[in-house]
């Protein structure tokens, strides 16, 4: 969004102090940026980089829903949305940083944010910050133009995750499945399933004492190599079921 300038009118402030213009850039929050909150919060960081008087240590950020101005040439008092300060960096003097409070922060909309500063030329001031200060000196508000965010309205929490159901295993009937059944088992259900020729068992690992894992290997008409896992089990009739892994 374009910002608004302050209009440098002398005699305008109900102060009696006119308002000039205060040449900054805003960098956090940058002008026209949208941002996103959490419910909870109230705080907002502010830093703004300028060529600002030496004299001026720092700043009155404030904060409206609306970009009307008041008599002051500064953000109307009455449709105030928040206030902070923002103080120079000593590491850097080209820049200020604080933050402000602002209640309704986590309101999605177009929020207006300006920053001012209250400075004072005295009559043994040798560089005057006010363009009409006189010979006993005066005063002066500097402001910024008017800058604006957006707070983005809150993503809807995704929903969970589909919990697939654990996978179904033949449960052990505590019958002892010696190791050679178990290969004959699956080296039966390879020529069954899958019409393996001359398959083998190259691989066995128990699972418990009625229960065994074959990886059973073989090749096919054209010479291609193929393997699967199976699982055999000894049943509580005496006989052996053999199942794909």
């Amino acid at each position: 969004m374009t910002a608004v300038t302050v209009a440098a009118l002398a005699g305008s402030s109900a102060a009696g102090a006119a308002t000039f213009p205060l040449e900054v850039t805003p960098v956090a929050p940058a002008n026209g940026s949208t941002i996103t909150m959490p419910a909870s919060s109230s705080t907002l960081a502010f830093e703004f980089t300028g060529s600002v008087p030496a004299s001026v240590n720092g700043s009155t950020v404030e904060i409206s829903r609306s970009p009307t101005l008041g008599q002051d040439g500064t953000l109307a008092d009455d449709l105030n949305a928040g206030i902070g300060f923002v103080n120079r960096r000593d590491s850097d003097p080209t820049r200020f940083a604080g933050s402000a409070v602002i209640p309704n922060l986590s309101q999605p909309g177009p929020f207006y944010f300006q920053f001012h500063s209250f400075a004072i030329d005295y009559s043994a001031s040798a560089t005057k910050i006010c363009p009409d200060s006189g010979q006993y000196g005066g005063s002066c508000t500097l402001a910024s133009s008017v800058y604006s965010f957006t707070v983005a309205a809150p993503q809807p929490p995704a929903p969970p995750a589909a919990r697939q159901p654990p996978a179904q295993s033949q449960p052990s009937d505590g019958l002892p499945l010696s190791n050679a059944t178990a290969r004959r088992a699956a080296r039966a259900l390879a020529i069954r399933f899958y019409g393996a020729r001359s398959p083998k068992v190259v691989s066995m690992h128990r699972i418990d004492v009625s229960r065994v894992k074959c990886r059973v290997s073989w090749r096919t008409k054209s010479g291609a190599k193929r393997s699967r896992m199976m699982k055999v089990r000894r049943t509580t009739w005496g006989g052996v079921d053999a199942y794909l892994a």
